[in-house]
């Protein structure tokens, strides 16, 4: 009796709610899950940012495993669909060693987190500008991310798009969202641009990561590494 009132009050409370937050929900669950069935059996959270962090956009994190060492970070409802475009979201990978102040707990306001804000500003700063995302778009940082500041602060990111399952994010053959990696650039690279080319220059950065498309705290800078450049 009491489990079917229950029921009633809701659905009841489910048909009063607009449509485009049942809709807006079901999209934040399609990328969650995604991500998830990506990188299946990770503890999961999703952080919620605020004034505090310079950002309301959520973003989720799946923390690493010991044959998987790394985190992946993406964010919840970056940019929404239009009549000609679909949605789009930004994601990262962290080596299970970065210096979170608690390797199962992150909080967003933590300096060790500027990666997790970094993704809520850019897609702050993508939306203001109304930006269009694709392979190789350049994006210069309005503010160096606090907490990379130093001589090899980093200038902008230049989006990557990887190749198979995690360049969108489909449902039934319909692309629901194009995913997009910032690949942190620094100053001198950023510099290196104009005479290189984004593609150039992004491969370069690739190569002196090691292949890897893990964000790194102290990577080489493509601007000290001749033999890259010719």
């Amino acid at each position: 009796m009491y489990s079917d009132m229950e029921e009633r009050i809701k659905r009841r409370l489910a048909l009063s709610k607009p449509v485009s937050f049942i809709r807006q929900r079901q999209y934040a669950d399609t990328i969650t899950e995604y991500f998830q069935a990506c990188f299946p059996q990770r503890r999961t959270e999703v952080l919620t940012g605020g004034e505090q962090h310079g950002s309301s956009i959520s973003v989720q994190v799946l923390y690493p495993l010991p044959q998987e060492p790394f985190y992946v970070v993406h964010t919840v409802r970056l940019l929404a669909a239009t009549a000609s475009t679909p949605a789009c979201e930004l994601w990262l990978l962290l080596p299970s060693t970065w210096p979170f102040q608690q390797a199962g707990l992150i909080h967003l306001q933590e300096p060790a987190a500027w990666p997790l804000r970094l993704l809520g500003k850019l897609g702050e700063q993508v939306r203001a500008h109304r930006i269009s995302l694709a392979n190789g778009v350049s994006v210069p940082y309005c503010q160096a991310p606090e907490g990379a500041a130093g001589e090899r602060a980093p200038a902008g990111v230049i989006m990557a798009q990887i190749s198979g399952d995690l360049a969108a994010v489909k449902e039934k053959n319909h692309i629901v969202a194009e995913l997009f990696m910032p690949v942190l650039v620094y100053k001198e690279e950023w510099e290196l641009m104009k005479d290189m080319g984004t593609d150039a220059l992004l491969e370069s950065v690739i190569a002196c990561n090691q292949g890897s498309f893990q964000l790194q705290l102290h990577r080489p800078n493509v601007a000290d590494m001749e033999f890259i450049l010719q």
